[in-house]
């Protein structure tokens, strides 16, 4: 299930807040495409935890007589946010699972199928040893989890 907020007005400020500096060193990145005096004005998105944000983000520069140089006026504006939940997917399809409530780890076929964002360590009695799983399948983040598993909803029954 993907929940789709377009009116992203109530999440605007707390979303702009989290995303405000890889926005901008994601601008880094590309700014040099354009020159001081151009306006900028693009649609981007980043993924966070387990949504896909939609931004647009514009800059604009102009001359300041009074001042006698150039200022910028940049503006940043999410657009959309969807919610990717795959707990919820695999609830609406009737396939059993465990959920970890620690990290975003997902597990099946009672605990021999891991699907997570991460690679898992075990404990041991004097501390922490790598551990393999058989079948387990990392992601590189939520939404390419959400989308494996919305692939093989007939193979994960």
């Amino acid at each position: 299930m993907i929940k789709t907020y377009n009116n992203v007005d109530a999440f605007a400020k707390v979303i702009q807040k989290l995303i405000n500096e890889e926005v901008l060193e994601d601008f880094e990145t590309w700014q040099s495409e354009y020159e001081a005096s151009e306006e900028v004005d693009v649609d981007k998105e980043i993924i966070f935890q387990n949504y896909l944000i939609r931004y647009n983000y514009t800059r604009t520069t102009f001359y300041d007589e009074d001042e006698e140089e150039y200022q910028v006026n940049d503006n940043l504006k999410v657009t959309r946010i969807d919610e990717y939940l795959v707990e919820e997917l695999l609830k609406e399809n009737n396939i059993s699972f465990k959920a970890s409530n620690r990290s975003e780890s997902i597990y099946l076929n009672d605990g021999e199928t891991r699907l997570s964002t991460h690679k898992r360590s075990s404990y041991g009695d004097n501390g922490i040893y790598d551990h393999e799983y058989q079948n387990e399948l990392i992601f590189s983040d939520s939404i390419e989890l959400y989308e494996y598993v919305k692939k093989n909803l007939h193979n994960l029954k």
